[in-house]
């Protein structure tokens, strides 16, 4: 009993710290949707649009030019606006874009740029999100994703 005692503090964190481990590891993530649900898009490849799809998309556009300088307007809708990618995060830019009503189409001329913008905006819960590209015959669109076939031979 002495024991228990000598060490009543040690139990008490370790049940404490045990019960919030199993706690976070229950719960949700802190990212608004799940990832396999956002990222099944980018694998399918439905967030990729191209020229001709972009002028089927319905209700109220907002393009948006990731360039430094805004040099692809040209190819965007009228009403694009333009950002480097450094600032997506920026409080200012989240918030226009979280409060559009309607398909949000990313351009840059490089797409993983474009992706990588993609990915972040998903994982805050933005919806109806695209990515423009020139072409659908990217190499990145063509060719399924393989994992490393240094660890296990391709099948």
């Amino acid at each position: 009993m002495h024991i228990l005692k000598k060490y009543q503090l040690l139990f008490i964190i370790v049940i404490v710290s045990a019960a919030l481990v199993l706690f976070k590891s229950l719960t949700s993530s802190g990212f608004k949707s799940d990832a396999d649900k956002w990222a099944a898009a980018s694998f399918s490849g439905e967030n990729v649009i191209s020229q001709e799809q972009l002028k089927d998309l319905s209700g109220n556009i907002l393009a948006i030019d990731l360039s430094d300088h805004g040099e692809n307007m040209a190819k965007l809708p009228e009403g694009a606006v333009s950002f480097p990618p450094k600032s997506v995060m920026d409080d200012r830019i989240l918030r226009m874009i979280h409060q559009h009503n309607g398909p949000v189409v990313l351009y840059a001329d490089d797409l993983a740029i474009s992706a990588k913008i993609w990915m972040l905006l998903s994982q805050t819960g933005q919806t109806q999100l695209y990515v423009l590209t020139d072409s659908m015959d990217n190499e990145t669109i063509k060719y399924k994703f393989r994992p490393d076939t240094l660890i296990k031979p391709e099948l």
